[in-house]
């Protein structure tokens, strides 16, 4: 009788649960459905904001179009919004570490002008062309997918703060900052550079390519790899190596 009755108490919560959260749950139980593309034309920005599990490619370009692919019951809710100049992109679908993606989610952007990236996902950021601006910047605040930029810039900034997101850069850039603080590493030595400065204070490496110069603080227990032949200024104050790459 005891077990009845304690069986018939959980059915009700459960029922009464599901009630109660049906309205939050809302796709829990819905699969992504077959996968298809959208195109959406977006307002100018100069800016874009990565959030989510939605893997972004970058196509220099001046159509600002925008090539959205994901399951069809999931593409409402795949966010590509303007505010301010800023094209934010995210995944607002309910329950997706209950869901298997086979097929992920991703947003081709068809930019004009991009001149800085806010990493805040788990999905890739790939450059399929190179970008071309007088001074790009990218802060990794969370997440950790793979990026991979591709410059040909006057001046870059490479800011890495927090994540495991492994960041590679290539191309040219006149002057490039580097700010490491993350889990994940920095590799830049196939971005050519005539003047480099950079910090490392993270956990993982930095690898970094100078002609002229090259300052590099290093206060945290990551390495600095380095190639060319640049006058070097180091400050140290971590247990990191500063370590000539040699051919």
């Amino acid at each position: 009788m005891t077990k009845l009755l304690i069986y018939c108490c959980v059915c009700l919560l459960a029922g009464g649960l599901l009630t109660a959260c049906g309205k939050d749950l809302g796709d829990c139980f819905t699969s992504a459905g077959p996968q298809e593309t959208e195109f959406r034309q977006a307002e100018a920005f100069n800016s874009i904001l990565l959030t989510d599990n939605v893997d972004v490619e970058v196509i220099p370009s001046g159509s600002g179009m925008l090539e959205v692919t994901a399951g069809k019951n999931l593409m409402g809710k795949i966010v590509t919004k303007v505010v301010n100049g800023r094209l934010e992109i995210g995944n607002e679908n309910d329950c997706n570490w209950v869901r298997s993606y086979s097929h992920p989610l991703k947003v081709k952007v068809y930019a004009k002008q991009i001149d800085s990236i806010e990493y805040r996902s788990s999905g890739n950021l790939t450059f399929l062309d190179t970008l071309r601006c007088d001074t790009f910047l990218i802060n990794v605040y969370e997440g950790g997918g793979n990026i991979r930029l591709l410059l040909h810039v006057e001046r870059s900034l490479l800011n890495s703060h927090l994540g495991t997101a492994d960041l590679r850069v290539y191309g040219f850039s006149q002057v490039n900052y580097i700010y490491q603080a993350s889990f994940g590493p920095v590799i830049a030595d196939s971005l050519i550079t005539n003047f480099n400065y950079l910090e490392n204070k993270g956990t993982n490496n930095c690898f970094v390519q100078a002609n002229i110069a090259l300052g590099v603080t290093i206060s945290g227990p990551g390495n600095v790899y380095y190639s060319g032949n640049p006058d070097v200024n180091l400050v140290k104050t971590g247990s990191g190596q500063l370590i000539k790459i040699t051919p």
